[in-house]
């Protein structure tokens, strides 16, 4: 059997939790693009299994709960404020004091996010005099969530306890093997940096 036929009908699983097989279309593409940078045909089956291993590529079924322990009594579980909503509230579990300097506020929540997708840390729109410092939660992370704070002007900052100070979004993303290319097609663009587009 050649590494087409080993390629074609192995499954696999995309970012949204949708499990497919790999054509013989898609088959012949992948061995392109692996023969392009100089990987034998072994390499390229070794490698797809050891993401199986991995579970990069295992099948799972993506729940439409988030589940969430609350880690302290006055902990809050996170809610949207309109039905569509693609943000979550965080709520402070206790009254805090933010000072001109960055603070790290515990949310006491801890959070089950499926694979193949990430939470996003991002600022809610009516907090006023109050930045926040975007962030990532992984998949596998089981530790509380922190939220890192400061003020605008670096002004003193009181907020009580179940004050909504940001919001977690649930991302899909999908997983790409990075491997050595020693050539890149060429783009527009090119190696232009920032300000290139004279804007």
């Amino acid at each position: 059997m050649n590494i087409k036929d080993k390629l074609t009908g192995m499954k696999i699983q995309r970012a949204d939790g949708v499990q497919c097989e790999i054509t013989p279309v898609m088959a012949e593409k992948i061995i392109k693009e692996f023969h392009d940078n100089g990987w034998e045909d072994l390499k390229i089956i070794e490698d797809l299994r050891d993401w199986r291993r991995e579970g990069s590529l295992e099948s799972e079924e993506v729940s439409h709960f988030l589940k969430v322990k609350l880690l302290c009594p006055n902990a809050k579980l996170p809610t949207r404020a309109h039905e569509g909503d693609a943000g979550l509230d965080l709520y402070t579990p206790d009254s805090i004091y933010i000072k001109g300097e960055t603070t790290k506020i515990p949310m006491g929540i801890a959070v089950e996010i499926p694979r193949g997708y990430y939470g996003r840390i991002v600022p809610r729109s009516s907090t006023d005099n109050l930045i926040i410092q975007e962030g990532i939660i992984d998949s596998g992370y089981r530790g509380e969530i922190f939220i890192k704070a400061r003020t605008i002007r670096g002004n003193d900052c009181h907020f009580l306890n179940n004050c909504c100070v940001a919001q977690l979004i649930i991302t899909p993303y999908y997983f790409m093997q990075p491997v050595q290319a020693f050539e890149l097609p060429e783009s527009e663009r090119g190696e232009r940096g920032d300000g290139s587009s004279g804007k």
